[in-house]
């Protein structure tokens, strides 16, 4: 069944539609500046960070998961779409770590996940 909001957005139309075609996730992260019009330097300003932070989010390089949420939500997907959900969990375990606040990063990656989902 396809929701409302999917059949409005077409970005995260093509993102499933390359998902399902097997198309692997950093392919599709690449892929979605051609697909949005929004290019790294573009979504760099909007972010208000560097290009090359940018580019390392988009190529996985960079585990940062505000970040990569930020950075879905200028292509307008959801992050799950774009960012293998092991490897958010990954993060958090990472964050947590530093922190000492588990229960507020998986939190974090919880709210990310439902709130997009």
């Amino acid at each position: 069944m396809t929701h409302r909001s999917e059949t409005q957005n077409p970005t995260l139309k093509a993102v499933k539609c390359l998902k399902e075609i097997g198309f692997d996730l950093t392919r599709i992260r690449k892929a979605l500046p051609a697909l949005t019009g929004i290019t790294h330097p573009r979504t760099a300003e909007i972010l208000g960070g560097s290009r090359q932070s940018v580019a390392s989010t988009m190529n996985a390089a960079r585990e940062n998961l505000g970040m990569q949420a930020r950075l879905a939500g200028v292509y307008g997907v959801p992050v799950h779409e774009i960012i293998d959900v092991k490897c958010l969990s990954a993060a958090c375990r990472a964050e947590s770590g530093k922190t000492g606040y588990r229960h507020a990063a998986d939190s974090a990656i919880g709210d990310l996940l439902f709130r997009h989902g």
